[in-house]
């Protein structure tokens, strides 16, 4: 449960916050702070989504339920998540851009964020690749090691 609650939302916020909301910070870039919440919920939307995918593949592919049940299950999890929780992710996704956007702008920060070296194109889409593996790695890993220990009927 911890891995599946724990781990995954956290390895796919990371990654999304990674390869799309680093954009916020890019002093390159003429980023507000409406433009940098809507990023962060973008991030925060893709993340949610990619955990939901990971959720639902967990639960229906070692069941062997009927499929018309686990497509009921399915859109269950979906709608009901979506109004328990994830409006609040949501939420949280913008506040956290704005935020974000509105530290980067300090004087300070700017300034060291100028001063940084800037990354290639095709190292920043190797550094993707390299987090987008490790995501999957993070998620089959802990998905063989659920299904080792879990009880078979």
């Amino acid at each position: 449960m911890i891995w599946m609650f724990g781990e995954v939302p956290i390895v796919t916020a990371a990654f999304f916050g990674f390869t799309f909301g680093s954009r916020i910070v890019d002093p390159l870039r003429d980023t507000s702070t409406r433009r940098a919440a809507m990023q962060g919920i973008g991030v925060a939307g893709f993340s949610y989504l990619v955990f939901i995918l990971f959720f639902i593949v967990t639960i229906t592919i070692p069941s062997n339920a009927d499929p018309g049940f686990q497509v009921f299950v399915i859109l269950a999890v979906i709608w009901v998540s979506f109004l328990t929780i994830g409006w609040l992710i949501e939420l949280s996704g913008a506040i956290a851009g704005w935020l974000l956007c509105r530290y980067s702008c300090r004087a300070e920060v700017w300034e060291l964020l100028v001063n940084a070296p800037r990354v290639t194109v095709a190292r920043s889409y190797a550094m993707a690749a390299v987090a987008a593996t490790i995501l999957v790695i993070s998620y089959v890993v802990g998905w063989i090691l659920m299904m080792i220990d879990s009880p078979k009927y």
